[in-house]
């Protein structure tokens, strides 16, 4: 039993509930084109397959991410599970290629059932790439915080290629929202940077501006897509509520994690930490912010529920 909790805490298994989010607002937009019942082949597949492949591909990024910084961990992390030797380091290795092996298959048999299965494959591989290059030699460059919004951009790009065809990408909003979440992503990532003294002394406003840059972008995506899904879709949840709430929902929600971001680089590195929790739950809000849009405050509330069992299992795990 310790050995598999050890397993959990390399795969920061609290945030696996954001992917869970992230699938079923794509699975969610995607219903409002297609009219798909949930009870279609389409939603079963989503379930069964999309999930878990999501699931290896983000595990494999976790556990390749620890391989290839061992020597940090080491003097800054000791207590993580392949530093303090509780995982061997080889052995860490080879499960994150065969998570990587899986997931790739998974996304492949999904592509048999996808209403685009080139762009969708085209998506994974890319996906693949970006994991291995991000964990491997650009996670420190300046590349590295925007290539992770990609990796996070990228699977759901795949999950909505499985209801859409990309070639609508120009005039469809709903392919706005990997486009939303990769931003954040590469902001968020930007910030953790300044997780520990160190790092703080070493980036400092480097770091920190282009962090709180991202996020503001992703936020601005975010109202953007409201305003596109609103003209096309005569009928969307938003007018139901009045446009102008709308926008006070995605301004508070940019300004409360903007604002907790910027008090924690001024508190220290520990405050920092809590705020790096707080801003990788923020995805659940932006995910049922995008649902509530297209589908109404009733699958919205769904979404924003998985923040809860993320939270507890975060009293257990760390998250970053």
């Amino acid at each position: 039993m310790k050995k598999i909790a050890d397993w959990l805490e390399l795969f920061r298994f609290p945030n696996i509930f954001t992917i869970v989010a992230d699938i079923a607002a794509a699975m969610l937009l995607a219903k409002t084109a297609t009219m798909l019942d949930p009870e279609s082949i389409h939603v079963v597949w989503a379930l069964a397959i999309i999930l878990p492949a999501s699931f290896c591909l983000y595990f494999a990024g976790m556990v390749l991410n620890d391989v290839w910084d061992f020597d940090e961990d080491a003097l800054e992390r000791p207590e993580r599970p392949l530093p303090s030797g509780r995982i061997s380091r080889h052995t860490a290795f080879r499960a994150g290629v065969a998570l990587i092996v899986v997931g790739t298959l998974l996304w492949g048999v999904a592509a048999c059932w996808a209403k685009d299965p080139l762009a969708l494959l085209v998506c994974v591989g890319a996906l693949v790439c970006a994991i291995v290059a991000y964990d491997k030699s650009l996670k420190k460059t300046l590349l590295g915080p925007p290539l992770m919004g990609v990796c996070r951009g990228l699977n759901i790009l795949a999950a909505l290629c499985f209801y859409l065809p990309i070639a609508s990408i120009g005039e469809e909003p709903r392919f706005l929202f990997p486009a939303v979440v990769a931003l954040y992503i590469a902001g968020v990532t930007f910030y953790s940077r300044l997780e520990t003294d160190e790092e703080r002394e070493r980036f400092g406003w480097k770091a920190l501006l282009p962090a709180l840059l991202f996020m503001a972008a992703g936020f601005g995506t975010l109202y953007y897509f409201g305003e596109k899904y609103i003209a096309s879709q005569p009928t969307a949840q938003v007018l139901v509520v009045e446009g102008w709430r709308w926008t006070i929902l995605v301004v508070f929600l940019g300004v409360m994690i903007i604002m907790r971001a910027l008090g924690g680089y001024f508190a220290g590195a520990r405050r920092v930490r809590r705020v790096m929790k707080q801003a990788i739950f923020m995805l659940f809000f932006i995910d049922a912010a995008v649902v509530f849009a297209a589908c109404g405050l009733v699958y919205a509330s769904a979404i924003l529920a998985l923040i809860l069992p993320a939270m507890i299992l975060g009293h257990f795990w760390y998250s970053t």
